[in-house]
Order: C-alpha cells, then sequence, then structure tokens
C-alpha cells in the first residue's frame, strides 16, 4: 500500500468514526508529555491511539452494545475504579 495512500485512509478513518470530544481528550491528555519525537516518555504516539479508538468504537458500540449506568455517582477528579467480576 502506498503511504500516501495509507495515511488519506487513516484520517479518513479518524474524521468519521473518533467522536471530536474524544479526539481533544487525546490531545489533551498526551500533549504535555510529547517529546520531539511525537511519542510520550513511555513510547505512546497519540495518532495511534486516535486510529484504534477509530477502529474499535463499531465494535464497543453495536457489537458489544456497552451501555453506561450510574455514571453520574462517579466522584469528579482522580478515582480508581475495579470492576466486580463476583
Amino acid at each position: 500500500m502506498n503511504p500516501g495512500m495509507f495515511e488519506k485512509w487513516r484520517q479518513q478513518l479518524v474524521q468519521s468514526q473518533l467522536r471530536p470530544e474524544i479526539n481533544e481528550r487525546v490531545d489533551l491528555a498526551v500533549s504535555r508529555r510529547i517529546n520531539s519525537a511525537g511519542f510520550d516518555p513511555w513510547g505512546l504516539d497519540p495518532e495511534t491511539v486516535k486510529v484504534a479508538l477509530a477502529a474499535t468504537h463499531k465494535l464497543y458500540t453495536d457489537y458489544f452494545r456497552v451501555d453506561t449506568l450510574g455514571i453520574e455517582k462517579i466522584p469528579s477528579g482522580r478515582v480508581l475504579l475495579i470492576a466486580n467480576h463476583g
């Protein structure tokens, strides 16, 4: 595949599938820690995160039909959420 074609496909995928607020959150979360190579200290590339989120969004919403209940009960600020599989 031509690298230019891949870049065009990646941009179309992110624009069509990734909600703008998620795109902004990814940028906000990693923008302060990006080095000169475009990665954070652990090697995370924000553009790769955006592509992965856009590619898996349909699985999340349509296949697994994830629904969130009780999110209003989570306090603002930093919290640790632990799943109960019991």
